[in-house]
């Protein structure tokens, strides 16, 4: 009889419906519990795998840690722990069931995925990730197998079960932990793990996603392991589709980079690299991918966002020659600005090559070409010197730059309802849908805004020039229907009460993003993050 067909009939309490996996180490299982009717899926080590009490016993600690680390966390991209426990079939762990795929299992499967899918499920295990490093905590194996992906394509980061808390001593410095295609080489040189070693992973992760290839491919451990520690990633040829290839160089040299301090802060700056780079992308779809990422996590980045079907933000404007006003001073200019590309370039890489990374080598550098020596202008019977004269008379007579623009600035609203406005702790009433605020002081400001109407409220630092007019951009807005058994109740959301029942028949409109839900004089109530219309699963009130 097959495993399949011969699972347990429980684990704990717990009421096992299938098998949804098994491996050398354990099995998976779909389960109930009969307490509060939640399916649930239970990871259980067999017995076989375990050599020893001692074994047994430090599963056990694993998956303490684990239920531990997830009672800190508390992210919708991270898989919720629910119970742990030992059983006849082993020590067990409960957690909250994800259906659909590994992101490991979809990439060995090739399932097609579109550019926009991808960098969507990036995003989501860059903030899960920052979420982890915002609490302290390092993930330490980072990796596709990790990852679950839900049926719309929302990655759900798992198994912290070997992640280190700042204050936890459990696993013993100097052990190298993880998987050796995704490990740091910090964690390979030394066991050591960090918020940077995570980067590190994620990239690589990343990687793969975006161009199916490893960056450190080997036949064996040693071989992958010695290219983590001392080669630069492969290239990419052809290029990934829709990325900016000059980019993808710069921003994947730096997440890779050798030495922990030179990659990017968090996983979102290093996302948000990746966006701007995305010529592909719409402006719609870039800045709705960027918006679900902390503005916190971003504050480090390389370039400025691309417009809809741009280019490369200003990356060919050093290449240009020097204007000259008149005529043969234009070389001359031209010349000596390549001179100081060309320097500043070798200067960039002798400091690289200082810089604490990869012994007698130095991370690829992107060195911008200039023409130190344009065509010279042409002398002799061709020329024509009646024509020339002008131009060089009208240079002096070009046009003064129109005045800097003064006076108080312009705050606009973009969004489909009102909202009411404090600037700097001063109300300011309420702004109706899609309307401005004038006579703004130029200058920093603290704005504070909400609407009771579709659940909002957020404060915002902006700057406004003199005379100029700065657009905010609101959150848009979607349904959220609420059903609860074996009776109803009005909404609460975020702690005000609607006229929507909890029968799972009324949506209320709520804006994008986190909101707390309940039910009036209920106990309890549950933090949903809302990015599209959404009907929360069904629970008992």
């Amino acid at each position: 009889m097959s495993e399949q067909e011969n699972f347990p009939k429980n684990i704990g309490r717990y009421e096992i419906k299938s098998l949804l996996g098994a491996g050398a180490m354990g099995s998976v299982y779909l389960a109930e519990d009969p307490r509060i009717k939640r399916k649930l899926a239970i990871k259980v080590v067999k017995l076989g795998a375990i050599g020893s009490e001692r074994e047994r016993k430090e599963f056990l600690a694993r998956f303490q840690r684990e239920a531990e680390v997830s009672g800190v966390l508390n992210d919708p991209g991270i898989v919720t722990i629910y119970d742990v426990g030992d059983s006849e079939l082993g020590p067990f762990l409960a957690m909250e069931f994800v259906p659909g795929l590994t992101l490991d299992s979809m990439l060995k499967g090739a399932i097609p995925l579109t550019l926009k899918e991808k960098l969507t499920i990036a995003a989501g295990i860059a903030t899960a990730l920052d979420h982890a490093h915002d609490k302290g905590i390092v993930h330490r194996d980072v990796k596709p197998g990790n990852v679950m992906i839900t049926q719309d394509h929302k990655p759900k980061l798992m198994d912290f079960g070997i992640a280190k808390r700042e204050d936890a001593s459990l696993t013993q410095t100097g052990t190298f932990l993880g998987t050796p295609s995704y490990a740091s080489p910090e964690q390979i040189r030394e066991g050591v793990a960090t918020a940077a070693s995570d980067v590190f992973s994620f990239a690589v992760l990343t990687f793969e996603l975006l161009s199916g290839t490893l960056p450190f491919p080997g036949t064996s451990i040693n071989t992958i392991l010695y290219k983590i520690v001392n080669e630069p990633p492969v290239d990419i040829k052809p290029p990934v589709e829709g990325l900016l290839p000059e980019l993808w160089q710069q921003i994947f040299t730096r997440a890779l980079a050798k030495d922990p301090g030179a990659r990017h802060p968090t996983c979102s700056a290093f996302v948000k690299d990746l966006l701007e780079g995305a010529k592909d992308l719409g402006r719609t779809e870039r800045m709705q991918l960027l918006g679900n990422l902390k503005p916190e996590h971003v504050a480090d980045t390389l370039r400025r966002p691309i417009e809809s079907g741009g280019s490369a933000p200003e990356i060919q404007s050093m290449a240009k020659p020097v204007a000259a006003a008149g005529g043969g001073k234009g070389p001359l200019i031209a010349a000596v600005a390549g001179g100081l590309l060309v320097a500043g370039a070798v200067g960039f890489f002798l400091f690289q090559k200082g810089s604490g990374g990869n012994p007698g080598k130095a991370a690829p550098v992107p060195v911008v070409a200039a023409n130190p020596s344009p065509e010279p202008v042409k002398a002799g019977p061709a020329a024509e010197p009646p024509a020339a004269a002008p131009e060089v008379k009208q240079a002096p007579a070009a046009k003064a730059a129109p005045a800097a623009p003064t006076g108080p600035g312009t705050l606009h609203f973009n969004g489909p309802y009102a909202v009411h406005v404090k600037l700097d702790k001063k109300d300011m009433n309420e702004v109706p849908e899609n309307g401005s605020l004038g006579k703004i002081p130029p200058g920093p400001h603290t704005l504070e805004m909400y609407s009771t109407r579709v659940f909002f409220k957020e404060t915002r630092a902006v700057t406004v020039a003199a005379g100029q007019t700065v657009t905010i951009d609101l959150p848009p807005v979607y349904s959220l229907t609420v059903e609860t058994y074996p009776s109803s109740g009005p909404v609460v959301i975020d702690g005000t009460v609607t006229q929507a029942e909890s029968d799972g028949s009324t949506p209320v409109q709520v804006t994008k993003g986190p909101h707390r839900v309940g039910i009036q004089n209920r106990p309890g109530s549950r933090e949903v993050v809302v990015q599209g219309d959404f009907k929360m699963p069904r629970f008992p009130y």
